[in-house]
C-alpha cells in the first residue's frame, strides 16, 4: 500500500475527456486534484495514527500471534474497497483502513522479532521488515507502471491473504506466554523457534523467566510517568522518536509516494515510470545490503552512513531544482538531467541501508518487556504523525517555499541526524536485550556479570543482567530506589 499511490497518481489525475482511456473509477469519474492526492497520502497515515494504540493494546492483551493475524485483515478490506471503487471517497476510506493494518505491522512485527529471535541474528531478522517493505514498493512500481489499476489492486489483495494463512502456523512469543504464566506453552514455542535444542531452550527459559519475575510484569504495568522517570526507558524513547524524526524529515514518505510526480517536475528526459522503477529496485538492493550488514557493521555505523549519505545526495537535488526554478539555461539543464535520478537513486540506497530498517530494529531492543508495547506504540504513533504531516502538506510547502528549499531542508535534517547518532546512540549489535538495557542506564558490563546464562556462549557463562524495575533513575536491580 505504501508504493501503490505513486504509479496510480497519474491515472487518477488524468483528464479522460475526449480520449480512449477509461478512468479506473469509471467513465464518468472526475479526475482527482492535487488536494485529493495529498489526502489519499494523508489518510493512510491517519489510519496508522488511529490503529497504533489499538494494536498496542491487542499485543498486550491477546498476544503477538493473534495481533499479527489481525493486522492482515484491514489490508484485505482496503484492497477490496479499491477494487469496487467508483469515486474518490472509496479510496479515502480504503486508505484509512489500510493505515490501520500498517499500524499493526509497524507495532507487532518488530516486537515479535525482538522477542523470538536469538541475539546474534536479531538485527538481521529485524531488518527483514524493511526489506519486504522495499520489495512491496518495487512490485507496486513495476506492476502499476505496466498493468492496470485493477490488476495492481488484485495482486496487492492476494499478499495479505497469503500472509494471513501463513501466520496461522507461527508460534506465539515465548515472552508473552511466560508473562501469562503459560510455561508449558512457552516451552513448546521455544521448541519451534530453536529447533528442539533442549540445552539452549532450558538456558533461555531460565533467563526469560528470571527477567520477567524480577520486573513483576504480570502484576504491574508502568505508567508513562514511570517510564519517563526511568533513565534507560527515557533514553530509549528519545532515541526511538528522534530516529523516527530523522527518518521522516529525510523526506522519505513524500519521495516514495510522489516519485513519479517529482521526476515529472524535474523535466528529465528519462521516463518518470522507468526512473521510479530504478529507484524502487535500488531501494531493494540497499535493503538487502542492510540486512547483510546489520549484525556485521552494526546499527550505529549504518545509521551514520545512512544519514550522511542522504544529506550528501539530497543537496544536489535541491540545487538542480533551484537552477530549474530560477530559469537557468535550458541546454545546461538538459545536460544535467541525469542528476536528480542519479542522486535520488543513491539516496534511496543509503536510506535503505540504515534509516529504513534500523529504527524499527532499535525499538525492539531498547525497552524492557513490560514497557516494550507502550514504548513501541509511542514511537510508531509519532512516525505516523510525522508521515501524515509530510504527505499531506508536502505539495503545499513546495508551493510556498519551492521544491528546491524542501529538498534543502531534508538534506540539513539528515546532517543534524548524523550528529545525533554519533553523540547519543549506543551500539547494540550482538548484545542481549538485558545487557543493552543496563548500558542504557549507564551501567558497566563488568558490574553486572553472571546474572544470567548466555544462550550464545560456548562456555555457558557471560555478563548478562537482570532487567530493572520502574522505581527511579538509579539503583541496583535488586534494591531499587524509593
Amino acid at each position: 500500500m505504501i508504493g501503490w499511490l505513486s504509479p496510480m497518481q497519474p491515472l487518477l489525475q488524468a483528464n479522460y475527456t475526449g480520449s480512449n482511456e477509461t478512468s479506473p473509477l469509471g467513465e464518468d469519474a472526475i479526475p482527482l486534484t492535487d488536494e485529493d492526492i495529498s489526502w489519499i497520502g494523508g489518510f493512510f497515515c491517519i489510519g496508522g495514527i488511529l490503529g497504533t494504540p489499538l494494536y498496542g493494546y491487542f499485543a498486550t492483551s491477546f498476544g503477538r500471534k493473534l495481533t499479527l493475524i489481525l493486522a492482515a485483515l484491514p489490508f484485505i478490506l482496503a484492497y477490496g474497497l479499491i477494487l469496487i471503487a467508483d469515486s474518490s471517497y472509496y479510496i479515502f476510506v480504503a486508505r484509512v483502513i489500510a493505515g490501520l493494518g500498517g499500524a499493526g505491522a509497524c507495532i507487532i512485527v518488530p516486537m515479535y522479532i525482538g522477542e523470538t529471535a536469538e541475539d546474534d541474528i536479531r538485527g538481521v531478522l529485524g531488518s527483514y521488515f524493511n526489506l519486504f517493505i522495499c520489495a512491496g514498493i518495487l512490485v507496486s512500481y513495476i506492476i502499476g507502471s505496466y498493468t492496470s489499476y485493477f490488476t495492481l489492486s488484485l495482486i496487492s489483495l492476494m499478499i495479505p491473504v497469503g500472509f494471513l494463512v501463513a501466520s496461522l502456523w507461527l508460534p506465539e512469543s515465548p515472552i508473552y506466554l511466560l508473562i501469562k504464566n503459560h510455561e508449558d506453552s512457552a516451552i513448546k514455542s521455544l521448541n519451534k523457534l530453536r529447533g528442539n535444542n533442549k540445552e539452549l531452550i532450558e538456558i533461555e527459559l531460565t533467563n526469560l523467566s528470571a527477567s520477567i519475575r524480577e520486573t513483576n510484569t504480570s502484576e504491574e504495568k508502568p505508567s508513562l510517568l514511570d517510564m519517563w522517570r526511568d533513565v534507560g526507558t527515557r533514553k530509549g524513547l528519545i532515541i526511538g522518536t528522534t530516529c523516527m524524526s530523522i527518518q521522516q524529515f529525510s523526506g522519505i514518505s513524500p519521495i516514495i509516494n510522489y516519485t513519479v510526480a517529482i521526476f515529472e517536475a524535474s523535466g528529465s528526459d528519462i521516463s518518470p515510470n522507468i526512473a521510479t522503477i530504478v529507484v524502487g529496485a535500488l531501494q531493494l538492493v540497499g535493503a538487502c545490503l542492510g540486512t547483510v550488514l546489520m549484525d556485521r557493521a552494526g546499527r550505529r555505523f549504518l545509521l551514520l552512513l545512512s544519514s550522511i549519505g542522504m544529506g550528501l545526495t539530497l543537496a544536489p537535488i535541491a540545487y538542480f531544482f533551484h537552477l530549474k526554478l530560477t530559469g537557468s539555461d535550458p541546454e545546461f539543464m538538459q545536460s544535467i538531467g541525469w542528476l536528480p535520478v542519479t542522486s535520488m537513486s543513491i539516496y534511496i540506497v543509503v536510506y535503505a541501508l540504515g534509516f529504513g530498517p534500523v529504527p524499527f530494529v532499535l525499538i525492539g531492543e531498547l525497552f524492557t518487556t513490560e514497557a516494550r508495547s507502550i514504548a513501541s506504540s509511542i514511537c510508531v504513533l509519532y512516525i505516523w504523525f510525522l508521515a501524515f504531516l509530510l504527505l499531506k502538506f508536502f505539495s503545499n510547502l513546495s508551493d510556498l517555499i519551492g521544491i528546491d528549499q524542501c529538498f534543502g531542508l531534508f538534506s540539513a535534517c539528515c546532517f543534524a541526524g548524523a550528529a545525533f547518532v554519533y553523540f547519543y546512540i549506543p551500539e547494540t549489535k550482538g548484545k542481549s536485550v538485558e545487557t543493552i538495557l543496563w548500558e542504557m542506564r549507564g551501567k558497566k558490563e563488568e558490574n553486572v556479570r553472571n546474572s544470567f546464562v548466555d544462550t550464545n556462549s560456548n562456555t555457558g557463562k557471560k555478563p548478562e543482567t537482570t532487567k530493572f524495575e520502574f522505581a527511579g533513575d538509579a539503583g541496583s536491580p535488586n534494591e531499587p530506589d524509593e
